[in-house]
């Protein structure tokens, strides 16, 4: 719910930043917090509640994140840059989850947080957005106007998928296949646990 709450805020921004970067900047702040509050956790329960904010915030940033392939990228080129996302995200999954399984558990957040702060900054800083408070016609009619109601809001957002049924199933289809693989790789590590008593992995004993 957070991530396309947040990519439809930052349609509506405007700003000398432009639309995008005023809530990447608040969602990763709020994400390398909640990193470094995660390995302080005193408490299950205190473990879930900074999980949560962590989600939140990270959801966030990558609503409005997302949001910046349409506005910088071409038409004739999104499909290309779309497939190069998709590649640099998975890749910097694996990476991740290798490179922080050799570190110990209170510890890892540590990296995690900086590399989640180095990156936002190098798109902040490097990926240029016009003012949206600058933006002409419609855009500076809305201007006028103000917001528009949150019903308002909701509707037009729920008009889109009436609109473009084939987007509904996209959403569905990815929602299914995200699940499917959580079901499996959460539990993978409970699994080699309690399947092998010691595996090694490229020679490295685990």
């Amino acid at each position: 719910a957070v991530q396309p709450a947040a990519g439809a805020i930052s349609d509506g921004i405007r700003s000398r930043f432009g639309r995008r970067r005023p809530l990447l900047v608040v969602g990763t702040a709020g994400g390398v917090v909640s990193l470094l509050v995660v390995g302080m956790a005193p408490s299950f329960l205190w473990l879930v509640g900074v999980y949560c904010v962590l989600q939140a915030s990270v959801n966030t940033a990558q609503g409005a994140y997302q949001g910046l392939l349409p506005d910088t990228v071409p038409a004739a080129q999104r499909g290309r840059a779309s497939g190069y996302m998709g590649v640099a995200t998975l890749g910097g999954q694996v990476a991740g989850t290798l490179a922080g399984g050799f570190l110990p558990p209170h510890v890892v957040s540590i990296p995690i947080a900086a590399v989640v702060a180095l990156t936002a900054a190098v798109t902040v800083l490097g990926v240029g957005e016009e003012p949206s408070g600058r933006r002409s016609g419609a855009g500076s009619g809305a201007a006028r106007r103000g917001p528009p109601a949150p019903a308002r809001s909701l509707h037009a957002y729920l008009a889109e998928f009436r609109a473009y049924p084939d987007f509904c199933w996209v959403v569905v289809s990815r929602f299914m296949l995200y699940t499917g693989l959580a079901c499996i790789q959460r539990f993978a590590a409970n699994y080699l646990r309690d399947t092998f008593t010691s595996y090694s992995v490229l020679g490295v004993d685990l």
